[in-house]
């Protein structure tokens, strides 16, 4: 019956809004001292909720076009890979200069898209897939800059030039890594997803009762 009060994007960014500045009103009404059990009760359950409603946010980010956007799904995102893939094989000449970046690119995404493996590897992998992607970024750039160096002597670049090619192969090979990522993980994170919205409900609902009891024997005692 209120569907047609305004776009879904406005009230959750109205939600998030009121999730920050209500829980921090509270805390200073309360003068950061819990005094009684009603009042610890319904403090613990609202940091509870806001604490869960942070959690959700981290995990609505990774799973829709950006914070207010339509959710994304596995399609789009192995498409992305495949457009950034395309756009590394524009500059295969640099490569060529650092055979074992293209070797690494490949080994991470093999494993980052693996389905196989018993669960706690799987679960290791999802939790280290974000540090093994910058800890190859870092080692890309370095085996990169000394290909551009190469090529820039044979090619008789400037400096200029060198520095600008660095700069957009490094920035392909980041955005390749990134997307790489980000579908390796998206199922996962929807999953994630479902169970916060079961986990969060509740404690919305505990919110708000132990508030309601607050108000109540506050004004009866």
């Amino acid at each position: 019956w209120a569907r047609g009060w305004g776009p879904l994007k406005y009230w959750f960014m109205l939600h998030m809004v009121f999730g920050i500045c209500g829980p921090v009103l509270i805390l200073f009404h309360s003068t950061f001292h819990v005094k009684s059990l009603n009042a610890g009760v319904a403090l613990y359950s609202m940091l509870l909720v806001a604490g869960s409603g942070i959690i959700g946010r981290f995990i609505y980010t990774r799973i829709h076009h950006g914070l207010y956007g339509r959710q994304s799904n596995l399609k789009e995102l192995q498409q992305a890979v495949d457009a950034t893939q395309n756009r590394m094989s524009n500059v295969s000449a640099i490569l060529m200069e650092a055979p074992g970046i293209s070797g690494k690119l490949k080994q991470f995404r093999d494993m980052a898209l693996a389905q196989g493996g018993a669960v706690p590897v799987r679960a290791w992998r999802f939790v280290t897939l974000g540090w093994r992607r910058h800890s190859l970024e870092m080692h890309c750039r370095e085996e990169l800059r000394r290909a551009v160096v190469l090529l820039g002597k044979s090619q008789g670049w400037d400096q200029q030039q060198q520095d600008q090619t660095f700069h957009t192969v490094s920035k392909d090979i980041n955005e390749y890594l990134a997307a790489v990522q980000q579908a390796a993980q998206y199922t996962t994170y929807e999953r994630l997803m479902r169970l916060w919205h079961i986990l969060h409900t509740p404690f919305v609902w505990l919110l708000a009762i132990s508030g309601i009891v607050h108000v109540i024997a506050v004004n009866m005692y």
